[in-house]
């Protein structure tokens, strides 16, 4: 299955896309590829250390400070 990730460490995220990601036969859980794995912690340090060279905007990311009490979404 390919799948895109959402990598964060400190006040930045990149989206890691089209990754292969594994699934359990038994259960259906997802995991993560050893490669992929690399690549998540790699972009994690480099996140971490405000490294945004060569990343590509793609949007805003949206801070929500409190859970709503509405189960349906945000009305």
């Amino acid at each position: 299955m390919v799948k895109d990730l959402l990598v964060q460490a400190g006040n930045h995220a990149a989206l890691l896309r089209g990754e292969e990601i594994g699934e359990c036969t038994a259960c259906g859980e997802a995991f993560y590829t050893p490669n992929t794995v690399r690549r998540m912690e790699a972009l994690e340090v480099r996140l971490g250390r405000g490294d945004v060279a060569g990343l590509k905007p793609i949007g805003q990311l949206f801070a929500v400070e409190r859970v709503f009490e509405n189960p349906k979404g945000f009305q």
